[in-house]
């Protein structure tokens, strides 16, 4: 994958975190792709399941951190839940 993207994946328990890791998953690349997402249930059908208008907006805020952390080389660290 380019290094742009970055991984939404839904751990066994349930709970959204960003990494790679074992669980449904899915790659978006900007906070404009992720709402477009949103919009259309694509990464609710991708995860398998409902996102919370509060976890929407918890991973909305990380996206593009997380996308800027891996443009300047930091690549995909451990999973972080949210």
């Amino acid at each position: 994958m380019p290094d742009e993207l970055v991984r939404i994946h839904r751990a066994g328990d349930g709970t959204l975190m960003f990494g790679t890791g074992p669980g449904r998953g899915a790659w978006v690349c900007s906070t404009r792709c992720f709402d477009r997402a949103l919009r259309r249930s694509v990464l609710a059908r991708a995860l398998r399941t409902e996102i919370a208008a509060d976890e929407a907006a918890r991973l909305r805020a990380t996206i593009d951190e997380r996308i800027e952390h891996v443009k300047d080389g930091g690549g995909d660290q451990e999973d972080q839940g949210l």
